[in-house]
């Protein structure tokens, strides 16, 4: 068996051949399936990738180094308005709106020297309009192989741009006409705009300060004392480490070319934030108010010289006042000295003269010195009385405190003159005053002074009525009354019963100085109040002291 075997397979026999056969053949089939494995995950690849490229919304082309479109995806034929079969048949320089043949060529070249890149570029659909689409450019095979672009529509991108472009040049041209400075900081604190008119009043170009701060040499910025602002409390500082706005600030502006003179601004400070709140800009608006600070100025200045002039013609009032009322009683009293001179030195001769004495004669000439004399005293007591209200008048206000009124009011009824008790009948109301901030000796003394002028209003042959009452006014006021049934007034008395030394009784006792009405309103007005009076001949009068009251 062994040899039988052993001769069965000795080689060149028939069985070794074939044996052989079998085996080469297992091995071609072997081969052949690993062959189509491959083969089959390639194609599996390539639809995968040739799928994804077809349903991509970004165009797809693949070129030859000559510039003809070997493929192109769905979406690129949506761009450009052309089928495949029909952008299959063109060249790139046939599909761009801006460029010549030549220079699209002369692009490619330089694409395939660089190894490939990314540009944008206007391109014309088959309808005629343009398109911009953002390309990015490499190569299969190296620079000499085929080209594949991916293509982006960006016209809406355009258009959003220069629209952009457009808002921001009509921006800067309003800004740029503004009659206000406008100045933008970035968040860094650098400038991004810096508007023709701060231009002109910072005196530098935009250039100059344009990504720089403002800080710098050639200005300062002053408060309204003068004084010099420090950096660090500059508008744009603060509200980049505040948040907060500023409105309506005023500042000003001093310069080396300025000669010791100061623009001044009213200025105005706003961040702008992103969505995230993140600080995007400072915009400081400022407008030039340095012509109604110096008519400001001047105004003040024309307003003391007013107030000067106003003092001195007061005063000139008041010094001829004084003079006329004074020089009637002292002309009296000089006239009544003169006389009860002259009978004196008569009865001292008489005296003198040698020979009986006529005494009834004496006592006619003492008579008429004594009553001389009364007449001066009259005149001096008049003289006296001026000048005491006189130094009322001019009199620093003294201190002041919370006063209810109508204990002023009870406390004053004490310094009345018996006078008016026997020609008025007084009546006081207390209605609920505010308190006051006031000197309760003052506000006495107006009381004394309006009773006591009404009840020398009052006709003669019968008992007047006089009323004070205190109340609550509007606004927290605090009125106090003085109303009566005397004679009243006329319009033209009226308009000056408050001037000093202006009265309607004539000449003679009890006709006083006519200063109690023009101490009174002096005493009003110091006390941030007014005193006013509403009346009408026959139906008589009512003065109102008004003055502020103490909340609380």
């Amino acid at each position: 068996m062994s040899e039988v075997g052993a001769g069965e397979h000795a080689p060149g026999s028939q069985e070794a051949n074939r044996i052989r056969f079998l085996q080469d053949a297992i091995g071609v089939v072997l081969d052949v399936t690993e062959q189509r494995r491959a083969e089959q995950e390639l194609a599996t690849s390539d639809e995968f990738l040739r799928t994804i490229l077809h349903t991509s919304l970004d165009g797809f082309w693949i070129v030859d180094p000559a510039g003809r479109l070997m493929d192109v995806n769905p979406a690129y034929c949506a761009m450009s308005g052309y089928s495949r079969e029909e952008l299959l048949a063109m060249r790139i320089p046939d599909l761009e709106a801006n460029e010549t043949p030549e220079e699209t060529r002369a692009n490619i070249q330089r694409l395939i020297a660089a190894g490939g890149g990314r540009f944008e570029r206007t391109q014309r659909r088959k309808d005629g309009s343009l398109f911009h689409v953002d390309i990015s450019v490499t190569f299969i095979g190296g620079p000499t192989g085929a080209m594949v672009c991916f293509l982006r529509d960006i016209t809406e991108r355009k258009r959003t741009e220069a629209a952009l472009r457009e808002s921001a040049a009509e921006y800067r041209v309003l800004v740029d006409n503004l009659n206000a400075g406008v100045i933008v900081y970035g968040s860094d604190l650098s400038v991004q705009i810096c508007n023709a008119k701060a231009c002109s009043l910072l005196g530098i170009t935009e250039e100059e300060i344009v990504g720089k701060g403002l800080s710098g040499a050639r200005w300062s910025l002053v408060d309204e004392d003068g004084g010099t602002i420090p950096e660090e409390e500059y508008l744009a500082v603060q509200v980049a480490a505040t948040g907060a706005p500023f409105v309506n600030r005023v500042q000003g502006i001093r310069r080396a070319d300025m000669q010791g003179g100061e623009a001044w601004i009213l200025v105005g400070a706003n961040p702008v934030y992103g969505e995230s709140g993140q600080l995007l800009q400072i915009v400081i608006t400022f407008t030039d108010i340095t012509r109604r600070k110096e008519a400001e100025e001047a105004l003040r200045k024309t307003q003391e010289q007013l107030i000067i002039a106003s003092r001195l013609a007061a005063m000139g009032t008041l010094v001829g006042g004084v003079a006329h009322e004074i020089n009637n009683p002292l002309a009296g009293t000089l006239s009544g000295q003169a006389l009860a001179l002259d009978d004196v030195r008569s009865i001292r001769a008489r005296l003198l003269e040698e020979g009986p004495l006529d005494r009834e004669a004496l006592a006619k000439v003492l008579d008429g010195a004594a009553e001389a004399l009364e007449d001066a005293q009259t005149g001096a007591q008049r003289v006296a009385r001026i000048v005491k209200d006189m130094t009322t008048y001019g009199r620093p206000d003294p201190r002041r405190s919370r006063v209810k009124l109508i204990v002023a009011v009870r406390e004053a009824m004490r310094w009345l003159p018996e006078s008016v008790a026997s020609q008025t009948e007084l009546h006081v109301e207390d209605h609920g005053a505010p308190d006051v901030l006031a000197s309760s000796g003052q506000i006495g003394q107006v009381v004394v002074n309006l009773v006591t002028n009404a009840a020398k209003a009052m006709p003669g042959g019968r008992i007047g009525r006089i009323a004070i009452s205190c109340r609550s006014g509007p606004a927290g006021k605090a009125w106090l009354d003085v109303t009566d049934d005397g004679t009243g007034m006329s319009p033209e008395t009226m308009k000056r019963v408050f001037d000093p030394f202006f009265t309607t009784r004539p000449v003679g006792e009890g006709r006083g100085t006519g200063l109690g009405l023009s101490i009174s309103h002096a005493i009003a007005t110091a006390h941030g109040g007014t005193l006013t009076v509403r009346s009408e001949p026959g139906k008589g009068s009512t003065f109102r002291l008004e003055l502020p009251g103490v909340a609380g």
